[in-house]
């Protein structure tokens, strides 16, 4: 009986190896929990040590980082080469997005592009918004595009 008190006693940490109370208020200052509810398997020291580590290196190794960035300059280029090849129509809607984001602006003529369905209509169908500093600006999507969104949104 004593053997299983002891082990259920204490919880150790996967790090350190350091015992610590096993209890629920122990728990939430020693190890804490992730997203999930789960408890972290190692304390909250080695985390925040191993987080300082991290942040030290990084700063003190700039300099070996960026020759080392220099030095594979040329397989990055070739490796996204590569990317692009494999995954043409996936870099061709990525393009598309921009083009289309770029002349989203309004045009000289009172025009506009939409962003989704790539058209131009005229401001009117885009409808007005005031921003923070109390300018009257137009959306950049057009009032279809929006309320199309809105429908199936709320189906789902």
């Amino acid at each position: 009986m004593t053997e299983q008190d002891s082990k259920d006693k204490y919880i150790k940490c996967s790090r350190c190896k350091c015992k610590y109370i096993n209890d629920d208020n122990h728990n939430k200052t020693d190890f804490g929990y992730n997203r999930l509810n789960e408890r972290y398997k190692t304390c909250v020291t080695c985390r925040e040590r191993h987080k300082q580590y991290n942040h030290t290196y990084n700063q003190n190794h700039k300099d070996e980082s960026k020759e080392y960035r220099k030095e594979h300059k040329e397989e990055r280029a070739e490796y996204d080469k590569q990317y692009k090849k494999d995954n043409r129509e996936y870099c061709n809607n990525l393009t598309k997005l921009s083009k289309i984001k770029k002349l989203a602006k309004p045009c000289e003529n009172g025009f506009q592009r939409c962003t989704s369905c790539a058209t131009a209509k005229d401001l009117s169908n885009y409808g007005e918004y005031l921003n923070r500093s109390e300018e009257v600006m137009h959306y950049v999507r057009c009032v279809d595009c929006r309320n199309r969104e809105k429908a199936w949104l709320t189906k789902t």
